[in-house]
């Protein structure tokens, strides 16, 4: 008999510590969106340097690395969308933004989009938005500021 009670109160405690109330899972916020938008961003790069080479065409994309919070997480990557219009993205991948941003990406050759090497994810150069995940969040877009002779890009 004591046997059988002490199964019972085994097994009514089992459940009790199996049937634990699940919290919600949190929403993992994007950290290299809040990380971009807060960090005070302000590079120029002068039309005659050797950053702005690639640039000289439309279509042409460059990258600035990170060299301290003002390119950004990873650095920058920038796009010549017509003769007087270019576009800015922080190069830190918004699949893995919350862990370190450790991805950077990459512009495709001769394309409009930019891959992420370490998941895959595939952006538009156009606009940031994902065309292919894991990433659901589009890039981070900096502001940019081209007088002719000098691109500022801020936050």
């Amino acid at each position: 008999m004591l046997i059988k009670k002490t199964q019972i109160l085994i097994l009514i405690i089992i459940v009790l510590l199996g049937c634990k109330k699940k919290s919600a899972t949190p929403v993992k916020t994007n950290c290299t969106i809040s990380k971009a938008s807060t960090a005070p961003v302000n590079y120029t790069i002068l039309s005659n340097s050797i950053t702005f080479f690639p640039l000289n065409t439309v279509g042409g994309s460059t990258y600035v690395p990170y060299i301290d919070p003002s390119t950004g997480i990873k650095g920058i990557i920038i796009y010549r969308i017509s003769q007087n219009q270019f576009i800015a993205f922080e190069r830190s991948c918004t699949y893995d933004g919350c862990d370190n941003a450790r991805s950077i990406v990459w512009s495709q050759p001769g394309s409009t989009t930019c891959k992420d090497s370490i998941c895959g994810s595939i952006f538009n150069l156009l606009d940031g938005a994902v065309q292919k995940g894991p990433a659901n969040i589009p890039l981070f877009q900096y502001h940019i500021n081209w007088d002719g002779s000098k691109l500022n890009i801020t936050n």
